[in-house]
């Protein structure tokens, strides 16, 4: 991920046939991440840079109450940008609801509870 402008490297994937990487070094809480991917054969010749790749940061404020105000970064470098935002949550039965759905261009939403 990247630090500052500079790119760190944070792990190598093996074996060769791995289709995912779990960077268990975060705060996912409080920070955002910036990813790319670099693959190398087995001649150690690195590939051109994957797709520029962010993670989404959520934060809340209480505005009272009743209102809690929800916001959270642009996810950055999607081909075509986002078509949209959903914020769901996890119900008393466990399953994820949808109670919003925001356009592109909109971080930022209040919600009743």
């Amino acid at each position: 991920h990247f630090l500052g402008s500079y790119l760190v490297k944070i792990g190598n994937v093996i074996p060769y046939f791995a289709q995912f990487y779990i960077d268990d070094n975060v705060d996912v809480f409080n920070s955002e991440y910036e990813y790319i991917i670099v693959s190398r054969n087995c001649c150690q010749v690195n590939s051109s840079n994957s797709n520029y790749g962010s993670s989404v940061l959520l934060k809340y404020q209480r505005i009272n109450d009743y209102e809690t105000k929800l916001n959270w970064n642009f996810y950055q470098e999607w081909l075509n940008g986002s078509k949209e935002y959903k914020v769901q949550k996890l119900n008393e039965n466990n399953i994820w609801e949808t109670i919003s759905v925001t356009n592109s261009t909109t971080n930022e939403i209040i919600i009743d509870q």
